[in-house]
């Protein structure tokens, strides 16, 4: 069919998508389409569909809950989703309009208006939204990884509307480059005290003027994200520091360098960076640090000291196994855990992004049992389920998010559930040893 064709139709049936059938699957197009790839480029009404269509297409299905959906069509950077059967029937097509009509404040409201701002102030104004939804979230009952997926996504709205406004003030940048998110952002599990990580990568120039134009750029866009309620991390990682701030070629001289020994500085740095996550820009980064991390297995010393990091924290409980009256819930639960996954992630070759995905692939490689990888992921959700409800209770109570609890104001049932959670976190390293014994 051509393009005059489906606009025809699209007219008569009051839609603003059509499915396109191929031999190779579903293709969409939207009026969007037509508009931008049609009309203002000038192409002839009888171009044929096939030509502008979006394929393959992401596909929902229908016993998937509502806010599911809406974080599916977040992440793909969609207006549509075809929603299908257990047989993979195509019963009909979602739309962000029939979404953004469940709730004023849904996440896909809150990421449209986060795009559509036109100053740094409407960014800001925008994401001061970001923690009463958090509290909705929590509130809908949706699990842990949604809900921190959900941040994750609104933070990169953020920080790619900060980035575009800053090249507006700026001018276009001189050679591609690549904004890289690390740590919780990368591996989607942020949270709201979750603080910036992130860097930047441009191609290789000798022109000195270009270093210049990304040092402005980041400072701006670092600022702009710190008006936006993400605090500058206390260890400098971030943009507008020029360790984090390189060319291309530099970025692989770290990354392979990292490897080369044991020292903390270095282990330090590999175990923020190597979690990384391009989120704008188009220079293609992904491949060649991607490469390098995958060598990682052949470097003993940096494993060596890699695992370390993810057993040198001691145990949250006391001598006596027994909850402490404050804990940590990031630095003595999550982390140690979050740290050790990532150790027999990279171990095996393994560049999943997120801890379940990485335990999951884990126990596919024979890394894992399949009983001790789901102790260890409920033990997981359980205890990042438990850091996001303190958070939603400092909101509400009208404080500022922590991560300290204290543990004697839990309930009965959420003490039993840490402290199995814990003994579990304190388990795993023999769990691991045990599985790599077999």
């Amino acid at each position: 069919a051509t393009a005059h064709e489906a606009a025809g139709l699209m007219q008569a049936e009051k839609r603003a998508a059509l499915l396109v059938r191929t031999r190779d699957g579903l293709g969409i197009v939207t009026d969007r389409d037509l508009r931008d790839k049609v009309l203002a480029q000038g192409l002839s009404p009888e171009t044929p569909v096939s030509a502008i269509m979006t394929r393959p297409v992401k596909t929902v299905p229908s016993d998937a809950l509502a806010p599911e959906a809406a974080i599916e069509m977040m992440a793909a950077g969609v207006d549509f989703l075809p929603v299908v059967d257990a047989g993979g029937a195509v019963v009909g097509v979602l739309s962000a309009s029939n979404l953004m009509t469940l709730d004023a404040r849904s996440p896909f409201a809150l990421r449209r208006t986060i795009h559509g701002a036109h100053t740094l102030d409407d960014v800001v104004r925008a994401a001061a939204d970001v923690p009463p939804l958090f509290v909705d979230l929590m509130a809908s009952h949706l699990d842990a990884p949604a809900i921190t997926r959900v941040l994750t996504l609104l933070h990169d709205a953020v920080t790619q509307r900060v980035l575009e406004l800053a090249v507006e003030k700026h001018g276009e940048p001189p050679v591609a480059y690549a904004w890289l998110a690390f740590g919780s952002a990368a591996r989607s599990e942020l949270n709201l005290v979750s603080d910036q990580d992130n860097g930047l990568a441009f191609d290789d120039a000798e022109d000195p003027s270009v270093e210049e134009y990304f040092r402005v750029l980041a400072e701006d866009v670092n600022e702009g994200l710190r008006r936006c309620g993400f605090a500058l991390d206390v260890h400098g990682t971030v943009a507008s520091n020029w360790q984090w701030r390189l060319p291309l070629s530099k970025w692989c001289a770290v990354f392979s360098r990292a490897l080369e020994g044991k020292d903390l500085d270095r282990l330090a740095r590999a175990s923020v960076a190597f979690d990384f996550r391009q989120i704008a820009g188009d220079l293609p980064v992904a491949r060649a640090l991607t490469d390098i991390i995958r060598e990682a297995p052949r470097h003993g010393p940096f494993m060596s000291g890699l695992a370390a990091l993810g057993t040198r924290n001691p145990s949250a409980l006391t001598l006596l196994q027994r909850l402490p009256s404050h804990i940590d819930i990031k630095k003595e639960a999550l982390q140690p855990l979050q740290n050790l996954t990532r150790y027999h992630a990279f171990a095996r070759g393994i560049t999943a992004h997120t801890t379940l995905e990485r335990l999951v692939a884990i126990r596919e490689a024979g890394g894992l049992p399949a009983d001790a990888e789901q102790l260890l992921r409920e033990a997981f959700l359980s205890m990042l389920h438990l850091q996001l409800r303190h958070h939603a209770h400092a909101l509400r109570a009208g404080q500022q998010p922590d991560n300290i609890i204290d543990t004697a104001t839990l309930r009965p049932l959420t003490r039993v559930a840490l402290h199995e959670a814990l003994r579990e976190r304190a388990a795993a390293p023999k769990r691991f040893v045990r599985a790599a014994a077999r």
